[in-house]
């Protein structure tokens, strides 16, 4: 393969180097450190906004005001490492308090908020004092891509500054599949990214929009990126890439399962979200996939168990059936995060196996590899 070139990314009024872009790992691995250090490298530092305050034992206060307090402190602390970069949140919008956490990256300086999980058909009214932010959709499809940049010119007077195309084929943690869909659907033709990339492209010229679009799912090397490119991405998402580096808030265990990951080892999971997740199999995701959860004295000792320790979700059928057939996400998650990936939930996209090829190393290493072309 010939030697690609990697242009600058423009976002709004900013412009990265380096057209990398860390996906957004909520739970602390995508934190602050991984995050500002991507953004010092030239690149468009993310940070996982959701959950950075659960089992904080520092602030005696509510889970809300440690998720912002923790937020917060994500941003300052990527900010104090690359005070010229670009570091932004990554926010679902079917979290309970989306707005206020919006509000808080916004007062905390955050450059950018992207989000998805849901149509973030509010978030140009919730930043409005913030016009220099810029507003960043997730979509899996061409038709989301369009629903909301003709929903915020109509309504908000603004078009999205870069539109985010995650293909959940390849994609790692929740994905982004409609309730009516199931996990056969994700090869559908309107879902990849070879497909989706192209015609919103096509959509946004035709009505005179350059608004830039961010390629994500499946991104390891730098052929994923001339592939992308050669479709018209002009940015390149890379989550499950970064978190086998010295600067990911994930645990040694979690960092772990990626680097004993065979490609058999990555697998689908429900989740109490809504959406199917993918993740590296655990003994966890095995009992979470099994008959066993079926099993009437597995139902009756989980409702005994029972306990929605965050309400985090606005949605959550773990929280409607009280722990019958489905398990807390933030704790298993957490679970993960912490260690404990046996009873945890480890996401990873498709190509998480390959973490072995580069063991642990530092981010900036990563960045370089793919600058270089």
């Amino acid at each position: 393969m010939s030697r690609v070139e990697l242009q600058p990314l423009v976002i709004g009024e900013r412009t990265a180097k380096k057209p990398i872009v860390l996906g957004g790992m909520s739970v602390g691995i995508s934190n602050g450190v991984l995050a500002g250090t991507v953004a010092k490298e030239g690149g468009v530092g993310t940070i996982g906004g959701v959950g950075l305050g659960f089992r904080r034992k520092d602030l005696e206060v509510g889970l809300l005001p440690k998720n912002l307090h923790g937020l917060t402190d994500e941003i300052r602390i990527a900010k104090e490492i690359a005070p010229d970069g670009i570091v932004g949140v990554n926010l679902l919008r079917a979290i309970t308090h989306y707005s206020e956490h919006v509000m808080a990256a916004l007062e905390a300086g955050a450059d950018f908020i992207v989000t998805g999980a849901g149509l973030p058909l509010d978030l140009p009214e919730l930043a409005r004092d913030y016009p220099d932010v810029a507003l960043i959709p997730i979509v899996s499809t061409a038709k989301g891509a369009i629903i909301i940049t003709k929903y915020w010119i109509r309504y908000h007077g603004r078009k999205p500054d870069a539109i985010v195309i995650e293909e959940p084929a390849t994609a790692g943690g929740h994905l982004g599949i409609s309730s009516t869909q199931t996990i056969n659907d994700v090869n559908n033709a309107d879902l990849l990214l070879k497909n989706s990339i192209p015609a919103t492209k096509e959509w946004l010229e035709d009505h005179g929009y350059d608004i830039p679009i961010i390629a994500a799912g499946g991104m390891w090397d730098i052929s994923d990126i001339k592939s992308m490119q050669d479709l018209g991405a002009r940015g390149f998402q890379m989550g499950t890439r970064f978190v086998c580096t010295e600067e990911s808030g994930a645990s040694e265990e979690f960092m772990q399962s990626y680097l004993d990951a065979e490609q058999g080892d990555i697998v689908y999971t429900a989740s109490p979200v809504g959406y199917p997740g993918r993740v590296v199999e655990t003994d966890f995701s095995r009992y979470v996939n099994s008959d066993a959860r079926n099993d009437p004295d597995n139902i009756k000792e989980e409702k005994k168990n029972y306990r929605c320790p965050a309400r985090c979700l606005e949605v959550c059928s773990y929280r409607e059936s009280r722990g019958a057939r489905d398990y807390c996400i933030i704790q298993a998650l957490h679970n993960a995060k912490n260690g404990d990936v046996d009873h945890g939930i480890v996401f990873a996209g498709t190509n998480a196996y390959r973490a072995k090829e580069q063991g642990i190393v530092p981010a900036r290493k990563i960045i370089e590899e793919l600058a270089t072309g």
